[in-house]
């Protein structure tokens, strides 16, 4: 013998209720305004010429300008350091170096590799 279990009809509305309330939620009727995305921006730094770079880098030491030593670094070198700690190490350096000729200047000339045609950032 079957027993039938009858569901009140207070909870056979509710249920009625939540049901209609999920499929209107699910409806698609009510449209959001979509977000713009952000437009893309992409800026290319050429390489330097090592030659002039190491040039000034170096003429930058013997004048003692720390900052403009500084300034030449890679943005990935100046993230890594900041200027007062790059300051104490070349003024360490350079005290470290003492000979009879303190002058710093380049070497002979070495053969440059081709500069990058291109990069990855």
């Amino acid at each position: 013998m079957m027993i039938e279990r009858h569901m009140p009809s207070a909870w056979k509305a509710a249920a009625a209720a939540t049901l209609v309330a999920l499929l209107a939620a699910c409806s698609g009727t009510a449209r959001s305004t979509p977000t713009p995305l952000p437009s893309l921006w992409v800026q290319v730094t050429p390489a330097p010429d090592p030659e002039v770079a190491a040039r000034d880098f170096l003429g930058a030491w013997q004048r003692g300008d720390y900052a403009a030593m500084y300034a030449n670094l890679s943005t990935l070198s100046r993230d890594a350091m900041s200027v007062d700690s790059f300051r104490k190490r070349y003024q360490d350096v350079a005290a470290a170096a003492t000979s009879a000729d303190s002058t710093i200047r380049p070497r002979a000339r070495v053969p440059a590799r081709r500069p990058p045609r291109s990069a990855t950032v």
